[in-house]
């Protein structure tokens, strides 16, 4: 076999790269993607005729897209060769919705009513003290920072032994936490606009929900604590305890009912229940209860007793004296 019939018989191994169709098909380069217009012949013989059909179709399309591509003009770097695709053609549906707008803060619907139009500065500015660049604002800004002066006047009317760099500081301190707290406030009630609800409607009710929560911080959840003028009562259900000391009988019907409940959990998770034992049981809290009232009237008893005739004592020794 000479080089020409290896030849031929290598090219034969792959399909050419030219691809006709009786109808032109649609390339859209932007998306890398081509619409097929021509009518599929399904009537195959087998599941794999069609397979193999079908597959056919894709590696045409696939061709007369890397022609497509490959026409166009081409850069070439370092990093490899590259083309610059057109722009997309065919509209694709978004993923995700919109992003809706964010509400205006407090500052941006002043400056839309007054007009006031925000001139752009650049962020670095020269400071001529250290002879470089620095941030006009945020960290790294001290060139501008009053902290940083050498000298500091006294006011006439202030101490003149008051440490004015630490009241520089606290004043600073003062105004960084003003801030926070009112980006924290204009956050909130942007958040209450963007729901539909009046800012102040949604302040007061997060003001009485930590006001409630506080209430239930103290040992007696609120009780014993002052109260005040138009004060907002705490919602939830009470825990309520038995009495100590009192009536014996309600005391026992209780320890009854927390006998029979857990009995009744023992039956549920463990079948049958052997009732002589139960009923044992009940009686033997039965019996401790009415010895323990005994012992308990009998010291009673004998207090009584001992301080009757403690007195009695003390009258004898009175009629002796006399």
């Amino acid at each position: 076999m000479d080089i020409t019939e290896q030849l031929e018989q290598a090219k034969a191994q792959f399909k050419p790269v030219t691809v006709d169709r009786l109808i032109p098909v649609d390339l859209d380069l932007g998306h890398l993607a081509v619409f097929d217009k021509n009518p599929l012949d399904t009537k195959q013989k087998s599941v794999k005729d069609l397979e193999d059909y079908l597959h056919s179709l894709a590696r045409d399309s696939a061709q007369l897209l890397y022609n497509a591509v490959f026409s166009l003009e081409t850069t070439a770097n370092e990093d490899g060769v590259f083309v610059d695709l057109p722009a997309p053609v065919t509209v694709l549906p978004r993923e995700k919705p919109l992003p809706k707008d964010k509400p205006m803060t407090k500052w941006e619907k002043f400056a839309k009513e007054k007009n006031i139009q925000n001139r752009k500065k650049s962020r670095m500015v020269f400071d001529e003290a250290t002879g470089e660049y620095r941030p006009r604002w945020g960290y790294g800004s001290a060139a501008n920072d009053p902290l940083n002066d050498w000298l500091i006047p006294v006011p006439s009317n202030a101490d003149p032994y008051e440490d004015m760099y630490a009241k520089k500081r606290e004043e600073k301190k003062e105004r960084v936490d003003k801030n926070r707290k009112q980006q924290l406030r204009n956050q909130g009630e942007a958040a209450a606009i963007e729901r539909g609800v009046d800012p102040r409607a949604a302040r007061k009710a997060e003001l009485e929900a930590k006001l409630r929560a506080s209430k239930k911080a103290t040992a007696s959840a609120g009780v014993f604590d002052r109260k005040l003028d138009g004060d907002v009562k705490p919602k939830g259900v009470k825990r309520q305890f038995a009495p100590t000391v009192g009536d014996t009988s309600a005391e026992r019907e209780s320890e009854k009912a927390m006998a029979a409940r857990v009995l009744k959990k023992q039956a549920a998770t463990m079948g049958d229940v052997n009732t002589k034992k139960a009923t044992h049981l009940m009686q033997q809290l039965e019996e401790r209860k009415n010895r323990a009232m005994n012992s308990r009237d009998g010291k009673k008893g004998a207090k009584r007793g001992a301080s009757s005739s403690g007195r009695g004592d003390k009258g004898a020794k009175k009629r002796k004296m006399k």
